[in-house]
């Protein structure tokens, strides 16, 4: 996950972390940083100077062995975005597709695999969907407003999970919701419950996906 999102800011305490540390601790560590990395930089998008400088102590805080894990987390609460938060990034995110389609899928998988009744992870053979779609007809325009729904396509609520052979492209969204519904994927299930598709019901399905996500990422330690 780090690698895919290009987070090198915590590497210092991941080092000493896995030298000093046995490997119970460094496990934990390691998903502290993880569900961090994914508030704090992925979601959040926030500067990584306050984050790399906390890291970097900890980092030598371990080395000489003057912290232990509870220490630890306390100092990691101070960079870990609580669930209001991060909630409120979440709703508002916009990740452009074009760029971002690795990284937007991984999200997606993960949450469809915390919702999932058997925790089964989605096939890694799955498109982005836009719901909405690039270049959308009247039709869609006069849904949205003509005024919105270029700023609505690359809006996370906006993005569901397909074979590559199921991509219904323009369709209007009656016709879509039938696709997402019998795909089985819990998240195009929740799209395929609404019975319009305009930003209304996009922000109402990014803000449910906000909540599965800060249910998913989450360190109930760092909370405190």
């Amino acid at each position: 996950m780090l690698r895919l999102f290009k987070v090198k800011t915590p590497l210092s305490l991941l080092m000493a972390a896995y030298f000093q540390c046995d490997a119970e601790c460094f496990i934990k560590i390691l998903r502290w940083i993880t569900v961090i990395s994914i508030r704090y930089n992925v979601i959040g998008n926030k500067s990584a100077k306050d984050q790399e400088s906390t890291y970097n102590k900890i980092a030598n805080d371990i080395m000489r062995d003057e912290i232990g894990m509870d220490g630890i987390a306390r100092s990691l609460a101070n960079i870990y975005p609580k669930d209001d938060e991060f909630q409120h990034d979440f709703v508002a995110k916009t990740m452009p597709s074009r760029q971002s389609s690795r990284k937007l899928l991984f999200s997606l998988r993960r949450i469809d695999q915390h919702l999932s009744v058997s925790n089964a992870e989605p096939s890694v053979d799955l498109t982005l969907e836009h719901v909405l779609p690039y270049n959308p007809g009247d039709q869609w325009q006069e849904a949205f407003g003509r005024e919105n729904y270029e700023s609505a396509i690359d809006r996370l609520g906006n993005m569901a999970l397909l074979p590559p052979n199921r991509n219904p492209g323009q369709e209007p969204f009656e016709q879509k919701r039938r696709i997402l519904e019998e795909s089985g994927y819990c998240i195009n299930g929740h799209i395929a419950g609404y019975r319009e598709w305009n930003i209304d019901s996009l922000q109402e399905h990014q803000q449910w996906l906000a909540t599965q996500a800060k249910t998913l990422w989450r360190a109930d330690s760092l909370e405190k």
